[in-house]
């Protein structure tokens, strides 16, 4: 394998959460990233298809009403800048958990933490991200620290072409949402809910099939129904 696809795949593993980029230099960001577009990733006002779903579900997010709470999104969602979760009992840069899509903070705490994946999304990746954000303590920006609340939501939105109920793969992301809810139970995790989510991009938007339901779980789990 090459240098330049070893990179490649380091890079691409940052978006499943497996590493964090502090020390990369930016300008291989640059090569594989649509955050800052290439003239290949981005032509005029054009998306790039890998962030068609972050930008409908941030633009959901930035759009909807939710009383007293803050909305971060990272820049895929159309955010400024990244959502680094944090641990407690370490130092340095080895404090950095994970990144995040998007996330809510409420009454000074960290409520709901949102990602975004795509129907090809393997369990493991998807229990990766669940766990790095389940043993991350706190968000962090500049002076900004915002501690997780004891009772979380995580939220899970899969891109899944057709949003067939019926695919394997969702049939797959169904059993992943009840055996992780089962377990984070049983461990009496500070993320007291997790849920997944399927559909095109389209579909996460106000007028979407599954827009009005997104708002609502959210509003009632930050208890402002």
């Amino acid at each position: 394998m090459t240098h330049d696809r070893r990179q490649r795949n380091y890079l691409s593993s940052t978006r499943s959460g497996e590493y964090c980029t502090d020390h990369i230099e930016p300008a291989a960001l640059h090569s594989v990233n649509c955050e800052t577009p290439s003239e290949e990733e981005q032509i005029g006002d054009t998306i790039c298809p890998m962030y068609e779903l972050h930008i409908a579900v941030g633009d959901f997010l930035r759009n909807s009403a939710f009383p007293g709470a803050e909305i971060l999104l990272d820049q895929a969602c159309g955010g400024p800048g990244q959502i680094r979760l944090y641990g407690d009992d370490v130092q340095g840069e080895a404090r950095c958990m994970t990144y995040a899509d998007a996330a809510i903070l409420f009454a000074g705490e960290v409520k709901v933490i949102i990602e975004m994946d795509y129907s090809n999304v393997r369990p493991n990746a998807i229990c990766g991200k669940l766990l790095s954000t389940a043993i991350s303590a706190y968000f962090k920006s500049g002076p900004q620290r915002v501690p997780f609340s004891d009772s979380m939501l995580f939220v899970q939105v899969i891109q899944h072409a057709t949003g067939d109920s019926q695919t394997h793969k969702v049939q797959q992301c169904r059993y992943l949402e009840s055996e992780i809810n089962r377990l984070l139970k049983a461990a009496r995790s500070r993320i007291a809910c997790y849920s997944i989510r399927y559909g095109k991009p389209e579909d996460f938007t106000a007028d979407g099939s599954h827009g009005e339901s997104l708002r609502t779980e959210l509003s009632s789990f930050l208890g402002i129904v």
